[in-house]
């Protein structure tokens, strides 16, 4: 389980300017430097069972050049350790992740398994997904290619789709566009097959259009989806699972933040402590809103002080603890800036 505190693995820099793997922990704001923890990267994903927390995949970053990364890491009983990596799979970053209970694994498919440079770890164009998939046991650790027949029942969906698991330990959503299009495309998953049901799509002109950086959430409360995404505002859009649901966009926009990428730290459970971090490149940098969901969405600045970062990050709400995980980002010219943070909140629920 995470510790008590406020967790930060990010990169600084040496007195040479060197990028420098460091890992931070704060108690009633007293930050100290620990040891131990993984390398930051862009585009991994962050991802959790009942028993441990995953990051996998994404970029390293090292100067002006960037690699990607295979390795697999696992945070149980208060410290990080890195699995074993089997070389002869893809190595992917923004990749679409989903925990089968059933199964025991971690499925891994799309993505994009090709990195020219940095340009790429911060672009918002829509890219074709890479070939092929692997799934994780988290039984034993080990990670082995997905076959032919799960990968058939699982969406084909551009580069950085947004993934949500559903109440139930078998359901799961995936929200994004056709490859090398534009239409906005949701599928439910069934986890027992796996199997993927297309639901609902929407013309490139259309009001919902896939934006990379989007967040998709269950709202238990409302019994819907809820998609947050900047396209030219920051909005949110709820789905309702029932047969013939379509996206409604809910009221209360933020036209102050037209463009970026948003994070969604907390969970729509909570009545007065969701906070919508947003991070857009060129901007001074990152934008902080309180939020809550109803009717309507209703969006006010944040009083705290916003982590120094811009770019993509990935984030984990964890519900026993109170707090959400959030991987690095980097600025518009690469270079990152902290990384994964866990913060601590006092949430009221409804």
């Amino acid at each position: 389980m995470i510790s008590l505190g406020i967790l930060v693995v990010g990169l600084g820099h040496s007195a040479a300017g060197v990028l420098d793997h460091r890992l931070w922990v704060g108690k009633s704001g007293d930050w100290q430097r620990v040891r131990g923890g993984p390398p930051a990267v862009i585009g991994g994903r962050l991802v959790g069972t009942p028993k441990a927390v995953w990051r996998l995949g994404g970029a390293a970053v090292n100067g002006v050049k960037a690699s990607l990364d295979v390795a697999a890491w696992q945070r149980s009983a208060g410290s990080w350790s890195a699995l074993p990596v089997n070389p002869a799979l893809p190595k992917r970053m923004f990749a679409n992740i989903l925990h089968d209970a059933l199964g025991k694994r971690l499925l891994i498919w799309g993505g994009s398994t090709q990195v020219a440079g940095l340009s790429d770890l911060v672009s918002t164009v829509v890219e074709a997904p890479s070939s092929g998939g692997e799934q994780l046991d988290l039984t034993t650790g080990k990670s082995s290619a997905l076959s032919n027949a799960t990968l058939a029942g699982l969406p084909s969906m551009a580069v950085d789709a947004a993934v949500a698991q559903g109440p139930a330990s078998t359901d799961a959503w995936v929200f994004g566009a056709a490859p090398l299009l534009a239409k906005s495309q949701l599928w439910r998953v069934d986890m027992k097959s796996p199997l993927s049901k297309q639901l609902v799509w929407s013309e490139a002109t259309g009001p919902l259009k896939f934006r990379r950086g989007s967040v998709l959430v269950w709202d238990p409360i409302g019994t819907r989806l809820l998609l947050l995404t900047i396209d030219g505002s920051l909005q949110v859009w709820a789905w309702d699972p029932a047969p013939g649901g379509q996206w409604t966009k809910l009221k209360g926009e933020d036209p102050n933040i037209p463009l970026g990428r948003v994070r969604l730290f907390g969970d729509p459970t909570l009545a007065d402590s969701l906070a919508v971090m947003t991070f857009a490149m060129g901007d001074s940098g990152a934008k902080v809103r309180q939020a809550t969901f109803s009717g309507k969405a209703t969006f006010t600045p944040w009083s705290g002080q916003a982590p120094p970062w811009w770019g993509p990050v990935d984030s984990l709400w964890l519900p026993a603890q109170g707090r959400v995980l959030v991987g690095p980002g980097a600025d518009a010219q690469g270079l990152l800036n902290p990384g994964i943070e866990d913060w601590h909140r006092i949430c009221t629920k409804p």
